[in-house]
């Protein structure tokens, strides 16, 4: 049986600073096939049973903290934390391995308040999501 094709890719449309336990919103949609990524909420609610991966690549501002989470229907499945050294804008990834049910929901949140850079000419700031086996 063949899996379905199911992906989403996203990123941030500016820079911004979001606030401790708040969603991140990737507003700018590169690529939502099967259409299970919202984004008005930043989250992705699968259409398909299955084993997925998800992944954020971000970069922070310098001097200045990320600490967020990859979220499964309220549960973290990765956290991180990262400071943007004096001068420096620095990348960084993280991905996340999960089975997911039909209508199960994936999405990012701060743990608190966080500083996302975004500039389309060196760093941008990403969250994207595959199925990979049904």
């Amino acid at each position: 049986m063949k899996t379905p094709t199911v992906l989403f890719r996203a990123q941030l449309a500016s820079s911004i600073t979001v606030n401790t336990g708040q969603d991140v919103v990737f507003t700018r949609v590169e690529v939502n096939e099967g259409r299970c990524y919202d984004n008005g909420t930043g989250k992705f609610a699968a259409s398909v049973a299955g084993l997925y991966i998800f992944a954020l690549h971000y970069c922070t501002q310098g001097n200045k903290w990320i600490d967020a989470e990859i979220v499964h229907n309220n549960k973290t499945l990765q956290r991180f934390a990262h400071y943007g050294t004096e001068g420096k804008y620095l990348g960084s990834s993280l991905q996340a391995y999960v089975m997911m049910v039909m209508g199960d929901i994936v999405w990012m949140r701060t743990t608190s308040t966080s500083h996302f850079n975004q500039n389309d000419s060196h760093c941008t700031t990403t969250f994207s999501g595959v199925l990979i086996r049904a």
